[in-house]
């Protein structure tokens, strides 16, 4: 007896699990907009940065703040290899924010798109830019007795840096589970 299944033929499983390459950290909302901190997973199974900055865009009628939504692929963004990435932390943990005066960083791999960092004793002012186009948001800073301090600043670079320890360890960790000799530790 044949059993005819010719709408399966040559077709992959619908319910098998595709493969996640979009991998969030985390968000930071400023006065003005979210800095979002992902990390992508290329086909070639390398680990890269991803920072992108949604505008917001008004108030829901329960006064909710509302940001720009969409697919991030239509949001301007910036794609950072571990090194590049690791070089703008440096610069970003090595400078006092208000003295902040970094303009256009591009890495080397993908130039078309540029993130800025401009700092005062007000804030810092993050803007990404690409060919989709240029998004800015705002982290202010909070007063505390006599001095300002960048509460939203370092919170972005905790989760900056924690998406540049993952590109870094992302290959070792494939390497270690793989590995059919004990630990020698």
């Amino acid at each position: 007896m044949f059993t005819q299944n010719n709408n399966n033929f040559n077709q992959q499983n619908p319910n098998a699990q595709k493969e996640k390459t979009n991998l969030p950290v985390g968000k930071i909302y400023g006065s003005n907009g979210i800095i979002e901190t992902k990390c992508w997973k290329s086909q070639n199974n390398a680990l890269y940065i991803s920072l992108a900055v949604k505008q917001r865009v008004g108030e829901d009628p329960q006064g909710r703040i509302t940001y720009e939504n969409g697919l991030g692929k239509d949001t301007p963004s910036i794609l950072l290899r571990a090194d590049s990435a690791r070089a703008l932390y440096m610069y970003l943990t090595n400078t006092a924010p208000e003295n902040y005066k970094l303009n256009d960083f591009s890495a080397p791999n993908f130039p078309d798109s540029k993130i800025s960092f401009i700092g005062n004793d007000t804030g810092v002012r993050v803007i990404v830019t690409n060919p989709k186009g240029m998004r800015t948001m705002d982290m202010p800073t909070i007063p505390v007795a006599d001095k300002n301090y960048h509460p939203l600043l370092e919170n972005f670079l905790t989760q900056f840096k924690k998406a540049i320890d993952s590109a870094v360890l992302y290959k070792v960790a494939d390497e270690l589970s793989n590995n059919s000799e004990e630990a020698p530790f």
